[in-house]
């Protein structure tokens, strides 16, 4: 699609406007689905992000259609139909992922989603000295992000995102057992462990090794919350449960409130920054 419409223009000669009513284009009258054009939104990141770091693009120019808030490139606004309803999984349908995820390599990520209902860049960007086993709590501070083919932990989006919450017994039980296996492969897979390893660039700017995320692999290879996105066709297949793992997260504070959990208490659990968005 984008060939058919840009193929013979430079990089430097396409406005923000340009795009954004492309963009509106696809949606109002191809009638595309919203998600299907996020995919749109982030290949034209790439496409200038690629030419900026090649020169093809001024400083300016980039910042105008990457940065600028009041002036980059976004996606049109959503019909009503783009809004979808909250949607949470019965008893019996958690018992079939259960089932389904044990042993798999992103069983921690499901038990992370599960029992503490993190957002799936929160989970990936989560490493083992943000875990307290002794008061039973988890920091919450930064996110995985991919950005230009690296991998970075991020910032997160807003102040009460950054939090400290209290695990589940289950999910404490279970990290706390696979600390103590990731000793044990330290050992068994050091070989391995050294290949894989790689530099990351931290929130603050230091570097810091891969191995020290919770969710890495038994032989140290990095996992990204792509790992999960892998299930959502097999699941509907067996079980027809529509898996999306930011649904764990609603399961999750569906539950909390459903034990009369005080507002504030869910509010911080969840990292929400306004109250209504709880409710």
């Amino acid at each position: 699609h984008i060939k058919a419409r840009f193929v013979d223009r430079y990089a430097d000669d396409i406005s923000s406007g340009e795009i954004n009513d492309y963009l509106a284009e696809l949606r109002y009258v191809n009638n595309y689905s919203y998600g299907y054009i996020e995919s749109f939104l982030k290949l034209f990141y790439l496409i200038f992000g690629q030419a900026y770091s090649r020169n093809y693009l001024s400083s300016e120019k980039y910042s105008r259609l990457c940065v600028y808030k009041n002036g980059k490139i976004k996606m049109p606004v959503k019909k009503s139909v783009d809004v979808k309803d909250v949607v949470t999984y019965t008893k019996q349908e958690m018992e079939k992922m259960d089932e389904y995820f044990k042993g798999k390599n992103v069983e921690t990520a499901y038990m992370i989603g599960k029992f503490a209902g993190l957002r799936s860049a929160e989970c990936y960007g989560l490493t083992w000295d943000c875990i307290n086993f002794k008061d039973g709590t988890m920091m919450i501070e930064k996110q995985m992000k991919t950005e230009e083919g690296l991998i970075k932990l991020k910032s997160l989006k807003t102040v009460n995102s950054k939090r400290k919450i209290y695990m589940h017994k289950a999910l404490r039980d279970y990290l706390y057992a696979l600390s103590q296996k990731t000793k044990e492969y330290e050992m068994t897979f050091a070989a391995q462990r050294a290949q894989n390893e790689k530099m990351i660039l931290d929130a603050d700017g230091r570097k810091r090794s891969s191995l020290e995320l919770v969710n890495t692999l038994p032989n140290g290879k990095i996992q990204t919350e792509w790992a999960i996105k892998h299930h959502y066709k097999p699941l509907k297949e067996l079980y027809d449960i529509d898996f999306r793992y930011h649904n764990l997260r609603h399961t999750y504070a569906t539950s909390l409130a459903m034990l009369n959990i005080p507002l504030h208490i869910l509010k911080n659990q969840m990292g929400h920054s306004k109250v209504s968005t709880t409710i």
